[in-house]
């Protein structure tokens, strides 16, 4: 397999040196390590060029993570690309493991690696429950994904290698927070396969000041947008489809409550209700007459089951 790596980096101070050690470390060797710079202010990408100069550092005006990676993607050169957020870091043997579950695989179009989460500075593993998948459950199309969805299982964009043929159009850089699981189910929802590999080689920052995983109401949210996006691209939407929206849409109307302002959640409102069931429409509608005692109420709620499940950043219904 050759494959491309696009780091989109922003800011990131000595993390990206983490970053870019974790890759030169690869047991199998990427055929090119593309880091965009999108308008960074720290000096962050000045320090590690020098380190580094088989790379290609791409500078260009601040738009965002989204444009970063598709300026990446449009000078990527590999069969594949693999992406890794400027905070996070592989195992050495990431790009090896992705390989060997792609090979002879024509129909995928999607591999994620198993992730773990650690904080800065120890880089130690930090606990966490979820659902994971069994060794039936390793490759699935459309419907496989939005039931595991369902469940509570995800990836993050640091864990996945994404065929390049499939990317013409990339992602989607109008949506501030879930454009990586919009662009993963538009590839689905167009026929590509997702392989998933257990094995744990992708360490993924929780401590990150501002990063969107801690920002519960925004993930939330742009979850439900990239499920909506979708809904237009199939014929039918399946049952899993609808009881997934279903619940995101609720999902995020309870964290807009929790951790948002009263206009964020009055428009969230207007964007989810006609996707709320009938029988959650009637349990929220009273909470949104009293939304600072019902926000109180929803992050007690949410912090408690954070805790108590062992869960990090944006993980598990609110």
């Amino acid at each position: 397999m050759n494959v491309s790596v696009v780091i989109p980096v922003f800011n990131s101070g000595h993390r990206l040196r983490q970053a870019l050690a974790s890759v030169a470390a690869q047991t199998l060797a990427p055929v090119e390590v593309i880091v965009i710079d999108d308008g960074s202010v720290d000096g962050s990408v000045e320090q590690v060029r020098a380190s580094h100069p088989d790379y290609h550092f791409v500078r260009q005006v601040r738009r965002g993570p989204a444009a970063a990676r598709n300026t990446g993607i449009a000078r990527a050169r590999g069969d594949w690309v693999a992406f890794l957020d400027a905070d996070d870091h592989w195992r050495k043997d990431h790009l090896a493991q992705a390989s060997a579950m792609l090979e002879g695989s024509d129909a995928a179009g999607i591999l994620s690696n198993r992730m773990d989460f650690f904080d800065d500075p120890a880089l130690a593993p930090v606990a966490s429950r979820g659902y994971e998948l069994d060794s039936e459950q390793l490759e699935f199309d459309l419907d496989g994904m939005l039931g595991h969805l369902e469940r509570g299982f995800y990836f993050c964009q640091s864990s996945v290698v994404l065929r390049r043929s499939l990317l013409v159009d990339g992602y989607c850089v109008g949506m501030d927070w879930g454009e990586d699981i919009e662009l993963f189910l538009r590839l689905l929802a167009r026929g590509a396969v997702c392989k998933y590999n257990p094995a744990r080689t992708v360490s993924y920052r929780v401590d990150t000041p501002n990063g969107l995983s801690r920002n519960y109401a925004g993930t939330t949210l742009g979850q439900f947008r990239a499920l909506k996006m979708i809904g237009p691209q199939l014929r039918e939407p399946s049952p899993v489809y609808r009881r997934l929206l279903g619940m995101l849409s609720r999902r995020a109307l309870l964290a807009s409550l929790a951790y948002g302002s009263r206009q964020s959640t009055a428009s969230t409102w207007a964007e989810t209700r006609t996707s709320i069931a009938p029988l959650d429409k009637a349990l929220v509608l009273p909470l949104l007459a009293v939304p600072t005692v019902a926000g109180a109420l929803q992050r007690m709620r949410h912090q408690y089951l954070q805790s108590r499940d062992g869960r990090v950043g944006n993980q598990g219904p609110p």
